[in-house]
């Protein structure tokens, strides 16, 4: 563990001190400053009436994050990790001493820390001068009219649809709240707020917030940057705390929330913690020990897949602004015409989520620098992630719903900690982390469909995602056989489809039936085959369209949410002639999908549905 001791805005060091491996001197204001910290587009009455401790708060963040990216976590020559916890003590100058050195704050504060970094924090509190945390904000003269919540907006894709299911699901005006440490991210996030207000016609204009931080003279050392979400989060609550908003929306899929795949790596994963419920929790508490007016902290897709974000897009018409987002980790090296790098982990999210939404139009394989599914992986940290990926997905997919639970079983812990009944939220959970596992399961298959011949032939790198999962398995006459697992292999080095029947159905193929049951090796390429063109995708694709219009009127919950997405899904399947994949969404999409098609009469459609339900095809 590395012991760190901070001295902040030319606070006094303390003259007894206890040993620590560096000493930092994180500035912020004058010619000595080590950061750069400026608010944009505030309006002048927050600057006018920012409240002490708000102000205390905001710096406090800038203080930590500055020191965050300053101590490196990690060196070729710690093997071990040893050093990857931190342990910092901060000397900073607020307008309080004596209430943020109180011990429920304090303590609080230390907590909720620990909790978005894995380091741990204590403090000591000076009293600092007013005069100078003026330089924090540029005014304007217009308030942000209509506003009544905030949402985190960062450019990347869940951002985007976080804003569009602001406005179009909640039925809220948002403000748009965003951290950005380059122009290059400040060009990106405001043009899409410009787009965003060009497709909102008539209706009044979205507005936005941003906080530039960054180094002055250095670039980060330490770019895990864990105490980022902290900083994001502060900014938040301290707009909405000035502008009387109690809601601030942290958009942000759910495997990503919870950090999924760091339950299965080992300690020192480098995932970010911002929309982590324990984090949201730990802080909301912090907010409430501030006073003043109370903040709330939602993420409208703790439940949903980043294909199922990405499907909000799509039902809502803007699944083309897709393509202005940047999702990529390592935005500073990355290019115009090739904004992704491909091999972090937001990057194969996206790139999986894009495709299994049937996205690609919007989110094109030569926008990112290297295709996993087709390229070689380079070594080192790109080769982990993906073999990561892709051995977390096989796991979830092998084992039972009861092995799942024992090995993911934080998620228990985590269902208790949220709001509502904690077996409902053990079921969400369990049923997201499949869906996760489905969604990379039917990208793995559609890129494989695409690039089949190649795979087989052995013409693709060995190095690239579709050979490091193999091909699928044959039969004894030498064709391919239904897709299976190779018992005890830790990749996907098969494909099989799994179903969520939600009713109980007769079926006259191998197929699972009742609620919460599984349909095993299903392939969809073969379903599509024996319908011996008896079903017009032309006319298919019409009606489904029709059916999403009916399912988007209809929906009333979340999970009829994420059906209007799979029928949408279905729907751009079938305009591009690709049958088996319109099938296997319409499988997601299940029985409620087919109650409404029935009810509005869309023949083709039914018969589709049908089929990829398991259900026996009308004679």
């Amino acid at each position: 563990m590395t012991r760190v001791l901070a001295v902040c805005g030319g606070a006094r060091t303390p003259r007894r001190r206890a040993s620590y491996d560096s000493t930092i001197h994180p500035v912020l204001y004058g010619r000595d400053r080590t950061g750069h910290l400026v608010l944009e587009n505030v309006t002048n009455a927050i600057v006018r009436n920012l409240q002490p401790r708000s102000r205390d708060l905001l710096e406090i963040a800038a203080y930590v994050y500055l020191a965050d990216t300053e101590v490196v976590r990690w060196s070729e020559r710690d093997l071990l990790n040893k050093k990857w916890v931190r342990d910092f003590h901060f000397v900073i100058p607020v307008s309080d001493p004596a209430f943020w050195s109180s011990a429920p704050v304090s303590e609080q504060l230390s907590r909720t820390l620990g909790t978005a970094s894995g380091d741990t924090f204590s403090f000591t509190f000076a009293k600092g001068s007013p005069s100078e945390a003026e330089q924090l904000f540029t005014g304007v003269d217009t308030p942000f009219p209509g506003a009544d919540t905030i949402c985190l907006f960062s450019g990347g894709a869940d951002s985007l649809a976080g804003v569009v299911y602001a406005c179009e699901s909640m039925g809220k005006h948002p403000l748009l709240v965003s951290h950005r440490s380059s122009s290059r991210l400040d060009s990106r996030q405001g043009n899409l707020r410009e787009l965003l207000n060009q497709r909102r016609g008539t209706k009044r204009p979205l507005s936005h917030v941003s906080v530039w931080l960054n180094r002055d003279g250095s670039q980060a050392k330490e770019t895990s940057q864990r105490t980022r979400g902290f900083l994001f989060l502060t900014l938040a609550t301290v707009i909405a705390r000035e502008l009387g908003i109690s809601q601030v929306i942290v958009p942000e899929n759910g495997p990503v929330s919870i950090n999924l795949r760091k339950l299965q790596q080992s300690y020192g994963a480098t995932l970010s913690r911002t929309t982590h419920p324990a984090l949201l929790a730990e802080y909301q508490t912090l907010v409430r020990a501030l006073g003043g007016t109370d903040v709330s902290f939602v993420n409208p897709f703790l439940f949903s897949t980043k294909t199922d974000v990405l499907g909000v897009l799509d039902r809502h018409g803007v699944g083309d602004l897709l393509q202005e987002s940047v999702s990529c980790a390592h935005i500073q090296g990355q290019t115009n015409a090739q904004p992704h790098c491909g091999v972090c982990s937001q990057c194969i999210d996206r790139r999986v989520a894009s495709i299994a939404a049937c996205m690609e139009a919007y989110d094109p394989s030569d926008r990112y620098e290297h295709d996993i599914f087709t390229e070689a992986v380079p070594d080192g940290e790109p080769r982990q992630q993906v073999e990561s990926h892709a051995r977390l997905i096989a796991r979830i997919l092998t084992l039972s719903e009861e092995a799942l639970a024992d090995e993911f079983s934080d998620l228990a812990a985590l269902s208790t900690a949220l709001p509502g009944p904690a077996s409902k939220n053990a079921e969400r959970l369990m049923r997201m982390m499949m869906k996760y596992a489905l969604d990379y399961e039917l990208a793995f298959e559609r890129q494989f469909i695409a690039h089949k011949r190649a795979v087989i032939t052995g013409k693709l790198p060995g190095s690239c995602l579709l050979r490091l999962s193999g091909p699928p398995a044959t039969n004894s006459a030498g064709s391919q056989g239904p897709p299976s697992h190779r018992a005890g292999t830790t990749t996907l080095v098969n494909i099989h489809h799994e179903v969520v029947m939600r009713d109980k159905y007769t079926t006259s193929q191998a197929g699972a039936v009742g609620p919460g049951s599984h349909a095993h090796d299903m392939s969809f390429a073969q379903v599509w085959h024996q319908a011996g063109g008896q079903i017009d995708i032309s006319k298919l694709s019409e009606e489904l369209s029709e059916l999403r219009s009916a399912l988007k009127n209809a929906a009333t919950t979340e999970e009829q949410d994420i059906a209007v997405g799979e029928v949408s899904a279905a729907a751009l399947a079938a305009r591009s002639g690709d049958g088996p994949t319109t099938l296997s969404r319409l499988a997601n999409a299940g029985s409620w999908a087919l109650d409404v098609a029935v009810r509005i009469g869309v023949p083709v459609a039914v018969e589709a549905l049908k089929r990829a339900l398991g259900i026996p095809p009308t004679p």
